[in-house]
């Protein structure tokens, strides 16, 4: 549908009907807005030492070393 067409069809509607329009629209504009928003803000330094506490990783290397082991064996 073409801009011209649907400003025509709005401007056909009671004044009322055409502030609901306009209403709905800022309302679109505005959940699209938040959406786009909180896929692309993200933050990732957050994540940074995030298993800084956890017990298991104080030696990432071993971690790993035990995760890998325990798999292998298993098969």
């Amino acid at each position: 549908m073409e801009v011209q067409s649907i400003l025509k069809k709005i401007s056909q509607l009671p004044k009322e009907a055409q502030t609901e329009a306009i209403d709905f629209i800022n309302f679109l504009e505005l959940k699209y807005k938040s959406q786009n928003k909180e896929k692309s803000t993200i933050d990732w330094d957050a994540m940074i030492g995030l298993w800084e506490d956890y017990v298991d990783m104080q030696d990432s290397v071993a971690w790993v070393r035990d995760i890998r082991q325990s798999r292998w064996r298993s098969k």
